[in-house]
This record gives structure tokens, C-alpha cells and sequence, in this order.
């Protein structure tokens, strides 16, 4: 692996697979060696993404935290590259982690970022699951006429696409 120029990336991918299949231990591991190479290459885009393949492992694990603080780490570096894509999916994740570790204010904030980005970049389908995650952080706080909006402009995107099961989603909240 060492001569390998692709290693980072399968590290990455390694740790993908690792996470989904809730082997989050080895997650970590891929993660962080792909880390190191592309540390050792000098690659930004590479770290950028082993950054966000650890924050991934991290949320999963439940460590809110350190997975927020790795999820800004990538965020930044993908910004800086201007590549706002990434930053953008960085962005939704923080917003789960903060709602999870009971921030919903500060999980809202993140989705509005997202969505920004996500609205520049015409990310279609990132603009409908944020919209169900910022409509549904509303409404639990009570601000039920924001949420509103935020849901009918989420089931509008999603009609539009066809994409039935975004509908079905956000229609259930």
C-alpha cells in the first residue's frame, strides 16, 4: 500500500464500507490511515475527505463532538478549495450531530448553511433532505409557521423531481 498513489482513496472507501456495515472501529482505522497518506502526499482534497470519513465514524459512534470537530476541519479545508459540494454535505452533518447532542438551534443553523450551499451548487436532492431537516427542527421548537414554509418549498422541490420517496418523507412531518 505504501507505493500505492490511490491508497488514500481506498482507505476512504474502506472506511465507507466499514461504517455502513456498523464495523465503526475499523471505520476509524481506514479512515485514519487513508489520513496519514494523504497527510504523507501533501493531498488537501484527500485529507478533506478522510476528515469527513472520520467525523462520519465518529457520529455514527455517537461521539458528537470530536465528529463535529472533524466535520469543521473538512468543511474548512473543502471551502478554502472551494469546493462547496462537500463542504456543504459537511455542513448537513454537523447539523445531525448538533441535533443529536440536543443543540437543535445550533442543528438548524448548520442545515441553513447547507442549504445555501446546496442552492448554489443545485444540489437538487441535498435542497430536499435539508428542507425536511430544518422544517422538522422547527416545528418540534414550536415555530410552526417557519416550518411551514420551509416544508412546502421542500415538498415542491421534491414533486418537482418525481422524487416520491423525499415526498413521502417530508409529508409525514
Amino acid at each position: 500500500m505504501a507505493d500505492d498513489p490511490t491508497a488514500g482513496d481506498l482507505g476512504v472507501e474502506l472506511a465507507s464500507l466499514a461504517w455502513i456495515r456498523g464495523d465503526l472501529e475499523s471505520a476509524l482505522v481506514h479512515a485514519e490511515e487513508a489520513q496519514r497518506w494523504f497527510e504523507t502526499l501533501g493531498d488537501e482534497r484527500g485529507l478533506a475527505e478522510s476528515l469527513m470519513s472520520r467525523g462520519t465514524a465518529n457520529r455514527l459512534a455517537g461521539r458528537y463532538p470530536f465528529a463535529l470537530d472533524l466535520y469543521e476541519q473538512a468543511a474548512s479545508a473543502f471551502e478554502r478549495m472551494e469546493l462547496w459540494g462537500p463542504a456543504g454535505k459537511c455542513r448537513n452533518n454537523m447539523g445531525v450531530c448538533r441535533y443529536l447532542d440536543g443543540d437543535a438551534d445550533g442543528a438548524a443553523e448548520e442545515w441553513s448553511q447547507a442549504m445555501r450551499i446546496a442552492e448554489l451548487t443545485g444540489e437538487l436532492t441535498e435542497r430536499i433532505i435539508l428542507s425536511n431537516n430544518v422544517g422538522f427542527v422547527r416545528q418540534e421548537r414550536g415555530q410552526l409557521e417557519r416550518a411551514r414554509v420551509v416544508f412546502e418549498e421542500g415538498l415542491r422541490l421534491s414533486r418537482a423531481a418525481a422524487a416520491r420517496r423525499l415526498t413521502a418523507v417530508i409529508e409525514g412531518n
